[in-house]
């Protein structure tokens, strides 16, 4: 079962790629369907108190100082906030921080190199969800790898 919830988060995440790419929007529906993979992995996996607990921090964790980003500065959108709300209750809190400093440092490093190449100013949007996308997967995949990694550093 497991499998196929990891298949079904795998292509929803390939659909928000390349929707946001061609249309700066991440749909509504989408988020719905993660979170909903999210809850559904809870309950295969993880059904506990602590479990309880920990997706629903992950919920908020980067999604509440996201919407402020998206209120105060306009610096994302409302479906990256939406995005990150969902994968939060699919990760969990450490999961979700990790993913999300993956998805600046990925899209920094791209906004930068576009404006070094002239290929946008400073003020040009970027979509967001590609990054967000491919810091997901990369969590999926190596997420529990390098946090575990993290803790024996520190």
């Amino acid at each position: 079962m497991i499998e196929i919830i990891y298949c079904a988060f795998f292509l929803a995440l390939c659909f928000v790629f390349i929707i946001d790419i061609k249309s700066f929007t991440i749909p509504f529906k989408l988020c719905i369907f993660i979170a909903f993979l999210g809850i559904l992995k809870f309950i295969t996996q993880e059904m506990s108190l602590s479990g309880f607990v920990n997706i629903i921090i992950g919920c908020f964790a980067v999604s509440l100082p996201m919407l402020a980003l998206a209120v105060v500065y306009g610096a994302v959108g409302g479906g990256d906030v939406k995005l990150f709300a969902a994968l939060g209750l699919f990760f969990g809190w450490k999961l979700i921080i990790l993913c999300a400093v993956i998805s600046f440092l990925l899209g920094g490093l791209f906004s930068a190199i576009l404006i070094i190449i002239k290929k946008r100013n400073i003020k040009d949007a970027v979509p967001f969800g590609p990054f967000i996308s491919i810091s997901a997967i990369f969590t999926a995949v190596f997420g529990n790898a390098i946090i575990d990694w993290y803790a024996g550093l520190v």
